[in-house]
């Protein structure tokens, strides 16, 4: 029903002399509620049919860091995060910090009894050196990134390592499962006491000489990334290495597939997903907090989904979700492109350039919790009046609006 129909009923109805004051009360109720839904809609529908000048695309805007429409948020550049990747990574050279993420063999626990200055493997010692590396390692960080201790991963990084929040106080854990065990851990540690010169994490061959696996979990638990088993510290310590770096043995696309599927039965397989041909390079290597970018990826698959679930209500039929995938490196960057193909963009291309403009609260909590200081984020999509441009959704040049080559559907590009 339209709203001018809605309004003649009404005034019809409202004209009949036999009805009593509560029942006229109970239908100017009721009209008003299927009022407001049908305006409600009819809003949505001319959104996406707004009328765009092409003029709208050569406005100047006023690009920021971040985005315009947005000034109470504070852009933080990915590159802080990379810079403190690059210093984890380069404690290869390190044999404290290496063998946090790495099985120890034979070899590797004689260089760290050489590096703690003892005559046999010393669990408390090698925790003691952990976090003073690890501290002298944000030190350095500072010198770059001075407000570096309270970004998410060094946090993650500080838990893992040291049992310690920001300001030495107790950890409530690390990762999203908020798990307690790990180099600094009390009982992890008065395991050691019960068990001196046990290495923790062994290779095959130290764990063959010193007759013992290693340390077990107090519980089992499972990865968040694939759905794995985790019992043994060693599978904990594998487990925090599929959070800080993506690589051919700690599979991204692994990863997406997990999440992938419990979308497929949250939403009654009312979504697809493919991987474009020869687009998805699973040889990249590239260090970074994938656990936040997983949860980015997540968001944005929430966003193509509830825009489907709209126009569901709007039409009255069921719309399959299609989601086409990529992973890419440009430059010095890598990218992950979530392409929504069977959409357009819900605004349109003036919307994005007017002052008045506001992205959504999904998009406003995508952008300020999980992707700020990790990702930028660039929509390339196909609006209204056939116009086609990419729109820096959170990046150093936000709000930029850049026309590209026709296209369809709606790609969000995250580059990290």
């Amino acid at each position: 029903m339209k709203k001018t129909d809605c309004k003649a009923f009404a005034d019809f109805i409202l004209q009949k002399k036999n009805l009593t004051k509560e029942q006229k009360a109970k239908i100017s109720e009721l009209v008003a509620r299927d009022y407001t839904k049908i305006n409600s809609e009819q809003e949505k529908i001319d959104v996406v049919a707004a009328p765009v000048t092409q003029s709208s695309l050569d406005t100047e805007l006023t690009v920021a860091p971040g985005n315009p429409h947005y000034p109470e948020l504070e852009y933080r550049s990915p590159k802080h995060l990379q810079r403190f990747m690059e210093l984890l990574n380069n404690s290869k050279d390190d044999v404290i910090l290496q063998y946090t993420s790495h099985l120890i063999s034979i070899s590797d626990r004689d260089d760290i009894i050489n590096a703690c200055g003892t005559e046999k493997y010393d669990l408390e010692k090698h925790s003691q050196l952990i976090a003073a590396h690890f501290h002298s390692l944000v030190e350095t960080l500072k010198k770059d990134v001075p407000d570096c201790e309270g970004m998410k991963i060094v946090s993650m990084v500080r838990s893992y390592l040291t049992g310690k929040a920001q300001y030495g106080k107790e950890t409530e854990g690390w990762s999203r499962d908020h798990i307690t065990e790990g180099w600094g851990n009390k009982e992890f540690l008065e395991w050691g006491r019960k068990n001196p010169g046990v290495v923790p994490n062994p290779e095959e061959d130290l764990e063959n000489e010193q007759k013992n696996q290693g340390y077990f979990l107090k519980e089992d638990r499972y990865s968040l990334l694939t759905g794995d088993l985790i019992t043994t510290f060693s599978d904990l310590l594998l487990y925090y290495k599929s959070l800080i770096v993506i690589r051919e043995e700690y599979s991204l696309k692994k990863a997406i597939d997990y999440s992938n599927q419990k979308f497929k039965e949250k939403y009654n397989n009312r979504i697809e997903f493919e991987y474009k041909k020869d687009a998805f390079d699973e040889l990249i290597i590239r260090y970074t907090d994938v656990e936040t970018l997983l949860q980015v990826y997540e968001k944005i698959v929430v966003i193509c989904r509830d825009k489907d679930k709209d126009r569901e209500r709007i039409r009255n039929e069921v719309i399959i979700t299609k989601i086409e995938l990529s992973l890419y490196e440009e430059g010095d960057n890598v990218c992950l492109s979530i392409h929504h193909l069977n959409s357009i963009y819900g605004k349109p291309l003036n919307y994005l350039s007017s002052k008045n403009a506001r992205i959504g609260n999904l998009q406003r909590k995508l952008l300020n919790k999980y992707a700020n200081g990790l990702c930028d984020i660039f929509i390339e999509a196909e609006f209204s009046g056939k116009q086609y441009a990419r729109y820096s959704l959170w990046a150093e040049d936000g709000g930029a609006i850049n026309k590209i080559s026709e296209m369809k559907g709606v790609k969000y590009i995250i580059r990290f």
